[in-house]
Parts: C-alpha cells; structure tokens; sequence
C-alpha cells in the first residue's frame, strides 16, 4: 500500500490510515479516502484497474463502438489485441 501512497494512488481498502498519517499529503489522501469510506456505495471502474496501455486501446473501442466505426466483434478484437 505505502508503495500506492508514494506515487500518489488512494487504494480503495479499509484501514490505511496509519499509513496516511503523516504522509506529505495527508490532508488529500484523508479527503480523497474519506469520499470512498464514508458513501453509501463504491465502484472501481475497470479502466482504473488496468494498466494505461491496455486501456486506452479499450477506451478507444468504447468510443468506436458508439460511434459506429466497429461493431461487437470489433470492440471484442480490439480488446484482445489490448490484452497481448
């Protein structure tokens, strides 16, 4: 978790105040974690939990997607070019 924390990452998990307290960014991490802790539901989104260069590629899918440019099996190839 520290290692999330340095580079400025609030991982979603209960508990990691200790590591919060004195950090240089305290007050953010504390706001930022509190948003999550406290409300009534929360939802990583997938694009989150992926490394950058998988997603962006199955950002761009989505985006095609809805405008038309490729169709279902399009989005599915496109994502597993992402993937390898």
């Amino acid at each position: 978790m520290q290692a999330l924390l340095d580079i400025g990452d609030i991982p979603a998990v209960a508990d990691i105040e200790p590591l919060i307290e004195g950090h240089e960014h305290e007050e953010y991490f504390t706001s930022v974690y509190n948003m999550a802790a406290n409300a009534p539901s929360f939802q990583l989104s997938w694009d989150q939990a992926i490394e950058r260069p998988q997603a962006e590629p199955m950002l761009e899918a989505i985006e095609n997607v809805f405008l038309g440019n490729i169709d279902a099996e399009g989005f599915m190839q496109a994502n597993e070019d992402a993937a390898s």
